[in-house]
């Protein structure tokens, strides 16, 4: 492995992937169904609600945005995410998506790689 995680990383991801899109899982749309419920409700709240916790909500929605097994919610995640820190291309928005990517690949590869 050219990176010391890489096959660790790739498991991972598989395996999310494969619980999530295999037909063999009668949940996996209903979880599906029902993130996409909550990640709406979410975006509704960053709207119509004045008493919205910014820094939980930034927790929350920015894994959804960048995790390959919850792409069905990503757009929705965007936009309330735009809402709370504006437009995608702003440096706020760009940094906090950076940081976590960053923050991310660090803990993988410090956490799970092989020290030999």
């Amino acid at each position: 492995d050219p990176i010391p995680a890489e096959s660790y990383i790739s498991a991972v991801q598989a395996a999310h992937l494969g619980t999530l899109c295999s037909q063999s899982l009668p949940l996996a749309a209903s979880l599906k169904h029902t993130l996409l419920s909550l990640v709406r409700l979410t975006g509704d709240l960053v709207v119509w609600s004045d008493d919205m916790n910014p820094p939980q909500v930034i927790r929350t929605l920015l894994p959804l945005l960048l995790e390959t097994s919850t792409e069905s919610v990503a757009e929705m995640s965007s936009n309330s995410l735009e809402r709370i820190l504006g437009p995608a291309e702003s440096d706020e928005f760009l940094s906090r998506v950076y940081e976590k990517l960053i923050m991310g690949c660090y803990n993988i590869l410090a956490n799970h790689s092989d020290p030999n």
